[in-house]
C-alpha cells in the first residue's frame, strides 16, 4: 500500500511539474512575442542609421520630406535643365562641391550609390550649388563619380533656406517635379564607415522606390 501511494505521489509530482515547465515556457514565449521589436532592427547591421544624424542634428532633415527644390535651377554646361532630364521618373541628386575633401574621400560611397539606384531605373545627377570658376573643374569630378556632368545652380536669387545649411556630399531623392522624399546628409573619414551610409543610401531609395510605384500602380 505505502509503494502505491508512494508511486502515485511520484506520477503527481511529475505531471506538476511538467505542466509548470510547459506554462512558464509559454509564458515566457508569449513574453517575448508581445515585446516590441527593436528599431535598430530596421536596419541592416551593415547599414547606417541615418536616423541619429537628423535626430541631433535638425539641419540634417532638410530640405523635409514634401518640400520642393527647383530643378529648373539647375543646368548643365549644355544649357539642358534637369527638370527637363527627369522625364516624370524619381531623380536621386548628390550635391558636391568638387573642391571639398570630404566630397573627395566620397567618390567610392558616391559611386556604389549612384551603380546602386540606376539598376532601380532612377535618375542620378550630380549637383553643384555654388556657381564654379571652371566648367572642366566641375566635369572632372563627374568623370570620378560616373555621372555625365555636374549640374549647376544657375539662379542669380539667394539660396533658399532649406539648402543653405546643406553640408556635402548630400543625397536628396525627390521626384521629377522636385517634391522632397527623403534626405541621406553627410559622410565619414572611414572608408568602412562611408560604405555603411552607401549601403543604407542604396537599401532606402529601393524601399521608397517600391512604395512609390505601389501608389501609382493602384
Amino acid at each position: 500500500m505505502a509503494l502505491k501511494l508512494n508511486f502515485n505521489l511520484t506520477i503527481f509530482v511529475a505531471t506538476f511539474l511538467l505542466t509548470l515547465s510547459i506554462v512558464v515556457f509559454g509564458y515566457r514565449v508569449n513574453r517575448q512575442i508581445a515585446q516590441p521589436v527593436s528599431t535598430s532592427k530596421v536596419f541592416p547591421k551593415e547599414g547606417y542609421d541615418f536616423r541619429q544624424k537628423r535626430l541631433f542634428n535638425p539641419e540634417y532633415s532638410k530640405p523635409s520630406i514634401g518640400s520642393k527644390i527647383d530643378l529648373s535651377e539647375f543646368a548643365n554646361p549644355k544649357g539642358e535643365k534637369l527638370t527637363n532630364l527627369a522625364h516624370g521618373e524619381l531623380v536621386l541628386l548628390v550635391f558636391v562641391d568638387p573642391g571639398c575633401g570630404a566630397c573627395e574621400a566620397s567618390k567610392d560611397m558616391i559611386n556604389y550609390v549612384r551603380k546602386n539606384t540606376e539598376q532601380l531605373g532612377i535618375k542620378y545627377f550630380g549637383a553643384v550649388l555654388e556657381k564654379l570658376s571652371s566648367d572642366s573643374y566641375a566635369q572632372q569630378y563627374a568623370d570620378h563619380i560616373g555621372v555625365e556632368t555636374c549640374f549647376q545652380r544657375i539662379s542669380n536669387s539667394p539660396l533658399p533656406e532649406s539648402l543653405s545649411t546643406l553640408g556635402t556630399p548630400t543625397h536628396i531623392l525627390t521626384t521629377s517635379d522636385g517634391t522632397v522624399l527623403q534626405t541621406w546628409q553627410g559622410t565619414d573619414q572611414s572608408a568602412a564607415e562611408r560604405q555603411r551610409m552607401a549601403v543604407q543610401i542604396s537599401s532606402d531609395v529601393a524601399l521608397i522606390t517600391e512604395v512609390v510605384e505601389a501608389i501609382q500602380t493602384k
